[in-house]
């Protein structure tokens, strides 16, 4: 049909549900619930950063348990491993075991070099 559209966008259709801030944001599962440990100073810095997806904040002590519902929860990792000891995967398991090695390479590399 000449002159005309290849494609209608379907009804509803928003850009920014699909369109994501951060790699753990991205629509690519459906949200699986993570839950972290968050020790001080940093722990309101953090929680900030996961902004909207944070579905519920718990004191533990001087620490903070936040729990989240992630699309994409590898995406977290990256963020995660930039707080090092200061934030801990307590679930999903495989985030938990994914954290663990790569904070391992992490200190293998830093005995290297």
């Amino acid at each position: 049909k000449p002159k005309t559209p290849d494609f209608a966008f379907p009804e509803g259709f928003e850009l920014q549900d699909y369109f994501a801030r951060d790699p753990w944001q991205i629509k690519a599962h459906e949200p699986e619930e993570v839950c972290l440990r968050i020790d001080p100073p940093v722990s309101d810095a953090f929680i900030a950063e996961l902004g909207s997806s944070v579905t519920n904040v718990e004191e533990d002590g001087e620490s903070k348990i936040a729990t989240l519902k992630v699309p994409f929860v590898d995406g977290l990792l990256p963020m995660i491993l930039g707080y090092r000891d200061k934030v801990l995967v307590q679930s999903p398991g495989d985030l938990v075991d994914k954290t663990k090695l790569a904070l391992t390479m992490l200190a293998g590399a830093a005995i290297e070099s």
